[in-house]
């Protein structure tokens, strides 16, 4: 199995972003993609967003759905922050992961950013059963 085919199921993914001080910060993330693009979904202003707006240089760590014994890992960049269609694309990633129409933790005056990552290394491990 490649990258592409992993994100395109239902990985359990984990962002890391680097916070002002230097130390990492980890996030649970739903992926998905754009040709050879990852793409993530987060709400404006949160600490990630705000961390992938001043130091656009991230990690991803995601667990193969079928298999818990390989995983990708996956150094980028981000490389565009989309606002416009960023609701359609959590209730894209809803549907993905949770077989919703709509993304259902929605609350009133939340704004999302879709973040394109273009991927620099990505390795694929599998640790032996």
């Amino acid at each position: 199995m490649n990258w592409k085919e992993v994100i395109d199921k239902k990985p359990f993914a984990i962002l890391s972003t680097t916070m002002p001080n230097g130390s990492p910060k980890l996030n649970p993330v739903w992926v998905d993609r754009e040709g050879d693009n990852i793409l993530i979904n987060s709400l404006k202003d949160s600490q990630e967003d705000l961390n992938m707006r001043s130091r656009p240089r991230i990690a991803i760590i995601a667990r193969y759905p079928d298999n818990s014994n390989q995983f990708l890992e996956i150094q980028g960049e981000v490389i565009k922050i989309k606002e416009e269609h960023a609701e359609e694309h959590i209730d894209k990633l809803a549907s993905k992961y949770l077989g919703v129409k709509k993304y259902p933790f929605r609350n009133k005056g939340d704004k999302r950013a879709t973040y394109v990552i273009k991927p620099k290394k990505i390795n694929l491990h599998t640790r032996p059963e």
